[in-house]
């Protein structure tokens, strides 16, 4: 009889054992939490500056705040800070005002992969807004206030997609992309002085608008058709970078004059210093680029 009580007992313990060990121990495996590197390790793809703080963003959804000039950064990824967000990767970022019902305020507009679309008036909770209609991968996005004081973004991306909105609550395509079709559009960024928004493509195209992103035309530039992977408003000038050290500019975003960049690499990005009146590109095997002479001497 001892020797059967055993046999049970035994059987007993093991069975509550294989009953309650996944209760016991599921929770430190099921909730992970980034520890290396601080405070995260997913690739970067757009900055930008507004309310006294950056927000930066990135792939898988990544959200990165930083108040103490980009010293440090805390991760705001929308999932992980309870509010509707995303798994998407996020490709760019505007700062602007953004509202809806006659109430407007400054916020932060987010778009990536697959249409998203992320509103933030604060950087720190966002909103995934499903009003855009675009399925396609979305590039950049840009914010502008034309000579009305009508406030706009205006977001691209592949397949010639071009959205906006006047409120950034509610998104609507462009009545006449016609001449942007099938292309992969990179980059966006609106200049006040010539009320223009300017888009670039990997064709190596450059289209404006000067209605507010509705309609589109192609301007005219000598670009060999080497793929423009950016383009800023700086110093009231328009300046696109791309592969093969390609770097055009314009003053009305019209009509372009290729710049002799000095270098192969391909380059991604160009700043402005206004104090010290200096252009810097950065590109491809860490190529950094600059000119003190404006963007036709490098």
């Amino acid at each position: 009889m001892n020797r059967k009580f055993t046999v049970y007992t035994l059987a007993l313990v093991i069975s509550l054992l294989s009953m309650f060990t996944g209760q016991a121990f599921a929770d430190p495996l099921d909730n992970w939490h980034w520890k290396n590197p601080i405070p995260q390790g997913n690739a970067l793809r757009g900055v930008t500056f507004g309310s006294s703080k950056f927000v930066a963003v990135g792939d898988y959804g990544t959200i990165l705040t930083s108040t103490d000039l980009g010293l440090n950064w805390n991760n705001r990824t929308a999932l992980n800070s309870g509010s509707a967000g995303t798994r998407e990767n996020l490709k760019g970022i505007a700062f602007g005002n953004i509202g809806g019902s006659g109430v407007v305020s400054p916020g932060f507009v987010a778009v990536g992969d697959n249409g998203t679309i992320l509103r933030s008036t604060d950087g720190n909770a966002w909103v995934l807004d499903a009003t855009s209609g675009a399925t396609a991968n979305i590039h950049s996005v840009a914010y502008g206030v034309d000579a009305t004081l009508k406030q706009s973004f205006v977001a691209v991306g592949a397949n010639g997609t071009v959205i906006r909105t006047f409120e950034g609550t509610a998104w609507s395509s462009a009545s006449d992309a016609t001449a942007m079709a099938g292309e992969l559009l990179n980059g966006i960024a609106y200049g006040a002085v010539p009320n223009t928004f300017v888009a670039v493509s990997n064709n190596g195209n450059i289209f404006y608008s000067t209605d507010n992103g509705d309609t589109w035309a192609k301007s005219s530039n000598d670009n060999s058709s080497r793929p423009l992977t950016g383009v800023s408003f700086l110093n009231n000038n328009f300046v696109a970078t791309g592969t093969s050290g390609a770097i055009i500019s314009s003053a009305n975003g019209v009509n372009w004059t290729v710049q002799s960049s000095g270098t192969l690499a391909d380059l991604y990005s160009i700043a402005y210093g206004a104090s010290n009146d200096t252009y810097v590109a950065v590109g491809s095997a860490n190529t950094i680029i600059g000119s003190s002479t404006g963007v036709a001497s490098w």
